[in-house]
């Protein structure tokens, strides 16, 4: 999946820039910000299965959070998701919209 495609699926503008900057912090988000771990219904996991994006919008997870999900729970891109594990970890929103208002402010 192309930097498009994860443009045009999330109805927001995900470039490199921003790309290369939440991956600076995925470490970060990893050790801090993960607000709650969150079992999935097999029979959700099943549904979504190649879409994590399709999986995080049914969870009401922000769009602008959506790559941030992606690359917290060890997935480089939406269809990496195969709907093999249960258990997905969902970052404080207030902290990473912090982030994500951080990276898209015109100060950078």
């Amino acid at each position: 999946m192309t930097i498009q495609d994860l443009s045009r699926n999330n109805d927001f503008p995900l470039t490199k820039d921003l790309i290369n900057k939440w991956n600076s912090v995925v470490p970060v988000l990893k050790n801090n910000y993960i607000d709650r771990t969150i079992t999935i219904d097999p029979n959700i996991a099943d549904k979504y299965k190649f879409d994590f994006i399709g999986l995080l919008t049914h969870l009401d997870v922000p769009v602008e959070l959506h790559y941030p999900h992606i690359v917290v729970n060890g997935l480089v891109c939406s269809t990496d998701y195969k709907g093999d594990f249960k258990e997905i970890n969902i970052l404080n929103y207030t902290e990473a919209g912090n982030y994500y208002e951080l990276f898209t402010s015109n100060y950078n």
